[in-house]
């Protein structure tokens, strides 16, 4: 009996932690994706700046 109880508690803090593990990867891996959907956003915003400062400067 204590040791099943035992055995509960110890496999409660595993799953606890990996749970929280994978969350954290989880949460940090859609933060990259985000933040290079970002700088591509911005990447292309600056060059389409610079294409339409380009256009209007030549005609």
């Amino acid at each position: 009996m204590i040791n099943i109880a035992w055995w509960k508690l110890i496999n409660i803090r595993i799953s606890k932690f990996l749970y929280t593990r994978l969350n954290t990867n989880i949460y940090f891996h859609n933060k990259s994706k985000k933040d290079q959907i970002k700088q591509e956003r911005s990447y292309f915003r600056r060059k389409c700046g610079f294409l339409t400062f380009c256009y209007k400067n030549v005609l």
